[in-house]
């Protein structure tokens, strides 16, 4: 019991990060969307509703979904949907980040410097660092940099 007590005390509900393998055919939802979260895409597919649009990401994609829409997803019919995904507290996110967001193109290749940011955040899980929220608060906002200037250079590419 002490031992779940001491993992519960390291993670912080500022930032939540997890990885996932959907079998062919899976749904999530519908839910409300609770937090600032980046998905990125792996394997597979996802189409996904949002509030009352549907879009349809590709293994290899980045995306962003922000707080208080109602989504729902379906996974690919054909094969496996492997996504990792990053839940950052409105809290620590600056205005200027939402604007900025919100201003790219939807979704973005998946890089290898986002993939490699995301397994560093996976990889904090089974630390027991005494920094781990702190880690995981930087982490989460070095994420959400990397993707605007990623998104960024993309536009000034057009």
């Amino acid at each position: 019991m002490q031992q779940i007590e001491q993992e519960k005390s390291y993670w912080s509900d500022e930032v939540m990060v997890g990885e996932v393998v959907y079998p062919p055919g899976s749904t999530l939802g519908p839910r409300i969307q609770p937090t600032l979260q980046f998905v990125f895409v792996h394997a597979g597919r996802i189409t996904i509703r949002i509030d009352e649009q549907t879009h349809t990401i590709a293994a290899n994609s980045a995306f962003v979904l922000y707080p208080g829409h109602r989504e729902y997803f379906v996974f690919a019919e054909d094969s496996e949907t492997i996504h990792s995904w990053i839940h950052i507290s409105l809290a620590l996110v600056e205005a200027e980040m939402i604007t900025r967001l919100q201003q790219l193109a939807w979704p973005l290749p998946l890089s290898p410097a986002m993939q490699q940011l995301m397994h560093d955040a996976l990889a904090l899980r089974a630390s027991a660092f005494p920094t781990v929220k702190e880690m995981l608060r930087a982490l989460a906002i070095q994420m959400c940099w990397r993707y605007i200037g990623e998104g960024e250079q993309l536009v000034a590419r057009i």
